[in-house]
């Protein structure tokens, strides 16, 4: 069955004490890790420019090109 927001499930899940699924700690370091070794993977567009920003060295909160 598939969540309504998979997003939102996907941090209850994550934030759920009592069915002892891995922590959140450990999920940002497996995801580095898979990015590390060329893992495909998408995010949201205002996630995207935000990343594409930093590595840019630009302020954040500035559009690109602006």
């Amino acid at each position: 069955m598939e969540a309504a927001d998979p997003a939102f499930a996907f941090y209850v899940k994550l934030s759920n004490k009592k069915t002892k699924f891995i922590g959140k700690g450990e999920f940002a370091h497996d995801v580095a890790l898979a990015v590390q070794q060329g893992e495909p993977f998408t995010v949201p567009d205002y996630l995207h420019r935000a990343i594409e920003r930093a590595m840019a060295g630009g302020p954040a909160g500035q559009e690109s090109g602006a």
